[in-house]
C-alpha cells in the first residue's frame, strides 16, 4: 500500500509564503539551494494609536516609549525564528494594523 507524502503547512503573510519545515533539511540537504527567509518586523508611529496590545501579549519583541507609549521593536534586524510566531500574533492583534511582518 502507498501512502501519500505529507506536504509541509503553509502559512501566509502579506502576500507571501512561508514553509513550517523544510522537505530539503529533511533528506539531509541542509539547505543547499534553498534560501532561507528571515523576517522583519516594523511599527508605523504614524498609525500607532498606542494600545499597548502588542507589547502586552508579546514583551519580548515590543515596548512603549516613555514620552508616548506608542509601540518600539526592542529587537533590532531579522526575528529569530522562535519570534516569528509571537510577531505574527502580535500584527494579528494590533487594532490598528500598525505593524508590519515582513
Amino acid at each position: 500500500m502507498h501512502l501519500p507524502l505529507r506536504r509541509p503547512r503553509r502559512y501566509y503573510i502579506h502576500g507571501y509564503t512561508r514553509f513550517e519545515r523544510c522537505q530539503h533539511r529533511a533528506h539531509g540537504d541542509h539547505g543547499r539551494g534553498v534560501k532561507e527567509e528571515s523576517m522583519r518586523v516594523s511599527v508605523d508611529l504614524n498609525v500607532c494609536q498606542g494600545h499597548g496590545v502588542c507589547y502586552m501579549t508579546t514583551p519580548e519583541i515590543f515596548e512603549p516609549r516613555e514620552e508616548d507609549g506608542q509601540a518600539h521593536v526592542v529587537i533590532s534586524g531579522e526575528l529569530p525564528r522562535e519570534r516569528e510566531d509571537a510577531a505574527v500574533l502580535a500584527q494579528q492583534s494590533c487594532p490598528e494594523r500598525a505593524i508590519t511582518v515582513e
